[in-house]
């Protein structure tokens, strides 16, 4: 419970920050760039752990269900503190990379629903398929639902307005995600509180009272959550029972994954209007993992427990998604924020010409208007001399 819990505040957060007018109006690249990127991370690492892990060929799709998800706690907050800065807002990068994130996680956590549906129950597999499909559309139509609710409910002219709106998107998005939990369908209750937070955040934006409300969920979740998060995942994990054979093996396998990733995201954008820095800052910005290591990969063990033939590779893919963890997210989180502050662009260096060429332009028409009053100044004087000598 205290792991989803933990996932909703860094889901919050994630859904304020999505700008949901940029998703529609651009939507061909973010998606292809997740779609493409993400299918082919998923083959390359399910085979590495198939034959790298030499755990089964199921087994080894959950690995990269799991392995290959980008971490909202790490690429969220970096794009934020971007968009502050007004770094790379000319192609709208940090509204990019939201975009993708958003896709990825989608994409990756519905399969992974849905193949955990199909294999850890005794429904067939075309019951199970329909009761999901079923679920996410409720998902989809209760997150509808409840974000034109919080359009309307609190109005902003009411007194402590932030604190009701944090209040009320906190305490329905943890209910949604504890209670598909439940009911073994959580997948649906991270749809509803993605949508409830990005129609939130699309409105509040247009009455200015976004601000706080972003700031809160920051506090929350740097200072309560993603220590739980992590404490939660280290209390399922046995160090004793890591060797530096299985280091190494696990490692193979995530490198092989990012190689991929990264590969895939250089060719998907090679044809785009960004220019080499950005798609660097782009691929770097897809390879952090954390979050959702954090919570699938015991949410995985505690499915299995009762299938005992599948414990050992379960123990394995626990290792992998721990050491993942380790691995990327101080590393990535570094090195994107060092090169996306070096590499992006700011809206100022595209301002400052624009504004001194105006001011140039002024000076111009103020130059001539003098000229030609001036001008007339002096003929008219010219014109009085003539007649009075006259």
């Amino acid at each position: 419970m205290i792991r989803k819990v933990a996932l909703t505040m860094i889901v919050i957060r994630w859904g304020l920050a999505t700008d949901l007018h940029f998703l529609f109006r651009n939507s061909i690249t973010p998606v292809s760039i997740a779609l493409i990127s993400v299918i082919g991370e998923i083959i390359a690492v399910t085979a590495a752990s198939f034959f790298i892990l030499n755990i089964s060929f199921i087994m080894s799709v959950f690995c990269a269900l799991i392995l290959v998800i980008v971490s909202p706690a790490v690429t969220v907050p970096s794009m934020i503190s971007f968009k502050e800065a007004g770094l790379g807002e000319m192609k709208k990068i940090p509204e990019n990379v939201l975009a993708v994130c958003c896709v990825d996680n989608l994409f990756c956590v519905i399969l992974f629903m849905v193949l955990s549906s199909i294999v850890f129950t005794d429904a067939s597999i075309s019951t199970t398929i329909l009761l999901n499909i079923g679920t996410i559309l409720l998902g989809i139509l209760g997150g509808l639902l409840i974000g034109f609710i919080l359009w309307i409910f609190p109005q902003s002219n009411t007194p402590n307005t932030e604190l009701t709106r944090v209040l009320l998107i906190g305490t329905i998005s943890i209910s949604l995600m504890i209670g598909t939990y439940l009911i073994k369908y959580s997948c649906s209750g991270f749809i509803s509180t993605l949508i409830i937070s990005s129609m939130c955040s699309m409105k509040w934006k247009s009455n200015h009272k976004l601000k706080t409300i972003e700031s809160t969920f920051k506090f929350i979740w740097e200072s309560f959550a993603l220590p739980l998060l992590f404490i939660c995942l280290g209390i399922k994990f046995q160090f004793s029972t890591l060797t530096l054979e299985i280091v190494l093996l696990c490692i193979s396998v995530i490198s092989i994954g990012l190689l991929v990733r990264t590969v895939s995201v250089m060719a998907v954008t090679h044809f785009s209007n960004f220019n080499f820095n950005e798609k660097i800052v782009i691929a770097l910005s897809l390879l952090p993992r954390a979050t959702f290591q954090a919570d699938l990969a015991p949410t995985l063990l505690i499915m299995a427990t009762p299938f005992p033939d599948k414990a050992k590779d379960v123990e394995l893919i626990m290792k992998a998604a721990i050491l993942s963890v380790l691995v990327t997210a101080p590393i990535f989180d570094i090195l994107l924020n060092l090169v996306g502050r070096r590499c992006l662009k700011r809206n100022d260096s595209q301002v400052a010409p624009l504004a001194e060429e105006s001011f140039l332009n002024l000076n111009r028409r103020s130059n001539n208007g003098t000229f030609v009053e001036n001008s007339r100044t002096n003929t008219n004087d010219l014109n009085g001399t003539f007649v009075g000598k006259c």
